[in-house]
């Protein structure tokens, strides 16, 4: 079987057992999170796990996510709010006009670093709570 897989189809094998062995990688977690950053009016249409590795016991995952927006400006507002919980660490690698199913928009694809903070997933609160600490340089 592994000889039918394309190299990347391999490398996704390969991610995806590591995340079986590594206990600390979790999906609920992860959607928890991106729920809390993501505006109201964007939603995930794909998201797929590149990497995990722990780094100085912090789980760190690379992510490859697609997000759908009806307007085109939503993505700078995505990224900030992803960057500024200090969780998500996104980057803009392409956009896609969509156009059928009585819906248009525009698919953006990011590159995302997620760094999850020990202890309960963030909400809104919360990242309103951790960017205001970070934006006045203080702690809470």
């Amino acid at each position: 079987m592994k000889e039918s897989l394309t190299q990347d189809q391999h490398q996704t094998l390969i991610a995806a057992h590591d995340l079986v062995d590594r206990k600390g990688f979790s999906w609920s977690r992860l959607f928890a999170d991106l729920e809390a950053a993501l505006p109201g009016s964007v939603r995930v249409s794909r998201i797929s796990v590149r990497d995990v590795t722990v780094r100085g016991g912090q789980t760190v995952a690379q992510l490859d996510l697609a997000v759908f927006a009806k307007a085109s400006n939503t993505v700078t507002t995505v990224i900030a709010e992803m960057d500024r919980g200090g969780i998500f660490k996104a980057d803009l690698r392409s956009q896609n006009l969509q156009k059928g199913r009585g819906e248009s928009g525009t698919e953006y694809d990011l590159f995302v670093i997620y760094t999850p903070r020990a202890g309960v997933p963030s909400g809104p609160e919360r990242a309103a709570s951790i960017a205001a600490t970070h934006s006045t340089g203080g702690a809470r």
